[in-house]
Parts: structure tokens; C-alpha cells; sequence
């Protein structure tokens, strides 16, 4: 299950590969399947933190019809 939703944030805020293995690194594996629980729940944290600030700046922006957010993600 956590994989999963770390998979659907990933894909939600359209993170690159490159920057999904330098957060996977961070936590000293190569895969989402060799984090332990507590690292994933830490990971889903970061990831669902992203999306928030992601929501509210694309909200804010397109509100204003400034500019497209997803050219940033």
C-alpha cells in the first residue's frame, strides 16, 4: 500500500526519475520497495507536502492566468 501511493504522488506531482532516485538515495536505497515503513510514511509525508504547495500554488496562479504551474513539476 505504501508503495503504491508513493507511486501515485510521484506521478501526481510528475516528478522526473532523476530527482525520485535522489530522494530515494537520500534515505540510502535504490527502490521504494527497500525503505522501511517508518522511511516510506516519511517519504509519503515529504511527497503529500509537495502536492499541497503544488495545489495551492497552481490554484493561486491560474487564478491569476499567470502562468502554467506544471511547467515547474
Amino acid at each position: 500500500l505504501q508503495i503504491k501511493q508513493i507511486h501515485t504522488l510521484k506521478n501526481i506531482l510528475g516528478l522526473d526519475d532523476d530527482l525520485y532516485r535522489e530522494m530515494l538515495a537520500s534515505f540510502g536505497v535504490y527502490t521504494s520497495k527497500k525503505l522501511t515503513e517508518t522511511e516510506a510514511n516519511i517519504l509519503i509525508e515529504i511527497l503529500q507536502n509537495k502536492k499541497k504547495k503544488y495545489l495551492v500554488l497552481s490554484h493561486f496562479f491560474k487564478n491569476l492566468g499567470l502562468i502554467d504551474m506544471t511547467k515547474f513539476c
